[in-house]
């Protein structure tokens, strides 16, 4: 009895390890200039990009660096539901990762600013 209690215990225990859980990364990309009303939404919060915006909106340039540089610094001073981890992915893009578990979703209202790509992490 005692044989079979270890046994069933020592199952339970390598059966709780083999469990993962997934990270999702979707990585924003800026290929063209956005226009004034263009929209990224990441956990059904919507933001727009505007001329001239307001802390609720990403501010506007004609550059694709200097939009991608605008992009992440306003999520950072305004976070998107989560909490995300906020990154920077060379001069045109940024990247949010989500917590374990957590679900991650991104749409853009229009594409012709750029493009999104997902990637999900075990761990």
């Amino acid at each position: 009895m005692k044989k079979l209690f270890g046994l069933l215990l020592l199952v339970s225990l390598l059966g709780a390890t083999a469990f993962a859980a997934d990270r999702v990364t979707v990585t924003i990309t800026i290929t063209n200039a956005p226009v004034d009303g263009d929209t990224l939404t990441v956990n059904a919060v919507a933001r727009t990009w505007k001329t001239n915006a307001t802390s609720s909106q990403i501010t506007l340039t004609n550059s694709i660096g200097a939009n991608a540089t605008n992009l992440y610094n306003h999520v950072a001073a305004n976070p998107f539901t989560g909490p995300l981890i906020l990154l920077r992915s060379g001069t045109n893009a940024i990247q949010l990762v989500s917590q374990v578990g957590q679900a991650l979703t991104a749409s853009m209202l229009t594409t012709n600013w750029g493009t999104l790509s997902y990637s999900t992490q075990t761990v």
